[in-house]
């Protein structure tokens, strides 16, 4: 994912929508910058060099 500022609606389903910005793509615990769960609509910024990752989450769109 390029760098930016994205929005999503909110879940795709019943369970939340969690989002994290990580350091890197290996899944390491201390890679993460940030992360949080969605009940509703969310925006998020991910800078250059970043990993974006989300499950369960709507389409994420680029607003800036």
């Amino acid at each position: 994912m390029k760098a930016g500022t994205y929005k999503t609606a909110g879940p795709a389903g019943s369970f939340g929508c969690y989002w994290e910005r990580a350091s890197n793509a290996g899944g390491e615990f201390d890679a993460i910058i940030a992360n949080g769960n969605l009940d509703g609509s969310g925006r998020v910024t991910v800078n250059e060099g970043e990993v974006f990752k989300s499950t369960r989450c709507q389409e994420w769109t680029r607003t800036g």
